[in-house]
């Protein structure tokens, strides 16, 4: 067969000259499979030569389906290559896909993870083929029927108008409005979401979940507020409000507006504002934690936003690193400046987690790391961000927080949803590291802490 598929690459190689078909992903992750999941996904592929080019075939593992849409590809055409993982057992998987194709004397190999958290009960979706093309459009092939509810916790009563801010991979997706019977309606992908709901008047809520087909339904209770005096830390839902709260409510943030070239006091400048004239440049690694306890509740949501939020309002003249550590560490974004945005969020949003905590590895690869973006004329930070106490080779790093203190470094902690019992052990971390203890429990603390923190660190007293 191997035979066969190289005289065909090199006939095709010959006749048709080079082309290029480039696949617009090789790593598909599925995250978490429920029962009733859509679970298949479409790869996208298009021809950047000059000549048609042609998928010749493929090699697949008996559990998973594949489907492509035609052979052949023209110039700037597209294929579309379809892959739906069938596991029998739970837990994780990995399969690998060699697609042979004209151009490439290789064949591309398509790696397929993701979690099987419960079996699949419907014998429909035990087949082994995938859905043809015909039957749902493929663009849409994630997309269902979401319903948000939004109720008042006391008297059950709808809430209408309340709205409700979506986020997926610590992305702002949408924000919503619910109708009068407290609903809102909309087609939205599958995956672990989190739901962010205000309504003037009440106490905002939040929660994460998974939806999916199946459990396509959120209700969120809102209790009255007491006190008046609700802060909306959201920047999109705070638009969707400002009309009706800025002449009563006055700690909504973001709304002084200033001139660049005047000197403010800290606490007087507006939470996104990161300028040259109060903030000195800043060279930031984070060593976050990718241990399977971060996979409970909103831990990973909550991180992920708040790492998007500050990369948002990094400068070209700032450096971002990221190191992460489950089993081992590793430096999963070497350090860039600040106006790569598009390669932060990419790198941000496939974070996954899994495996043990070798924190101590992390401190020390994330110290390294940021020594070597370390800026002379600006201010050196890391930021460990967990959500609990190290468990694996991390005995050794207090000898590496004192040395890199020792040429300028500032190390601090930031606790996602910490117990007391890790917050006072991460106290102490950040004490030897010559930092703060930060900690983010829920949506506001993840937008505001870290930016607040950095401006501190980097304000021109």
């Amino acid at each position: 067969m191997k035979t066969i598929l190289s005289f065909l690459i090199i006939f095709f190689q010959i006749t048709l000259g080079i082309s290029q078909l480039e696949f617009e992903t090789t790593q598909i992750d599925f995250g978490e499979l429920h029962d009733g999941s859509e679970r298949y996904r479409d790869i996208r592929i298009k021809n950047q030569g000059n000549k048609k080019a042609y998928i010749l075939n493929y090699t697949n593992p008996k559990e998973v389906a594949c489907l492509y849409t035609n052979k052949g590809a023209e110039k700037d055409s597209v294929l579309i290559f379809r892959v739906q993982p069938n596991p029998k057992n739970l837990g994780r998987f990995s399969y690998d896909i060699s697609v042979y194709t004209s151009d490439k004397s290789e064949p591309t190999i398509l790696h397929i993870t993701g979690v099987l958290k419960e079996p699949l009960t419907d014998p429909l979706a035990r087949m082994q083929a995938c859905p043809t093309f015909n039957d749902r459009p493929a663009p849409n092939a994630t997309d269902f029927k979401l319903r948000v509810e939004v109720y008042d916790n006391k008297t059950k009563e709808p809430i209408a108008n309340a709205s409700v801010l979506l986020i997926q991979n610590g992305i702002k997706k949408a924000v919503w409005k619910t109708n009068e019977d407290g609903k809102v309606s909309k087609d939205f992908p599958l995956g672990f979401t989190y739901f962010y709901v205000v309504k003037k008047g009440y106490n905002s809520s939040e929660k994460g979940q998974y939806v999916n087909i199946k459990y396509n339904i959120v209700t969120i209770y809102l209790d009255k507020e007491i006190n008046n005096n609700t802060v909306f830390y959201n920047d999109e839902i705070k638009k969707d409000i400002l009309v009706e709260t800025k002449k009563e409510n006055n700690k909504i943030i973001d709304s002084i507006v200033v001139k660049n070239d005047v000197k403010l006091p800290l606490d007087s400048i507006p939470l996104k504002r990161f300028d040259d004239t109060h903030f000195n440049p800043v060279n930031v690694t984070f060593v976050i934690d990718i241990s399977s306890s971060m996979k409970i509740g909103d831990r990973m949501e909550l991180m992920k936003f708040s790492l998007l939020e500050l990369a948002s309002m990094l400068r070209e003249q700032d450096k971002i690193s990221i190191v992460s550590y489950a089993t081992e560490a590793d430096v999963i974004l070497k350090p860039v400046n600040g106006v790569n945005k598009e390669q932060l969020q990419k790198v941000i949003s496939t974070i996954k987690a899994g495996g043990m905590t070798a924190g101590g590895e992390g401190i020390k690869l994330g110290c390294k790391t940021n020594n070597h973006a370390f800026l002379a004329d600006g201010v050196n930070l890391v930021y460990i961000i967990t959500d609990g106490a190290f468990n694996k080779s991390s005995k050794d790093y207090i000898q590496s927080l004192d040395e890199y203190k020792s040429k300028g470094m500032i190390i601090s902690v930031v606790g996602i949803q910490n117990s007391p019992t890790d917050a006072k052990n991460m106290q102490q971390v950040a004490v030897s590291g010559g930092g703060d203890y930060l900690s983010i429990q829920k949506l506001a603390d993840a937008e505001k802490v870290l930016l607040l923190d950095i401006k501190k660190r980097t304000y021109k007293e």
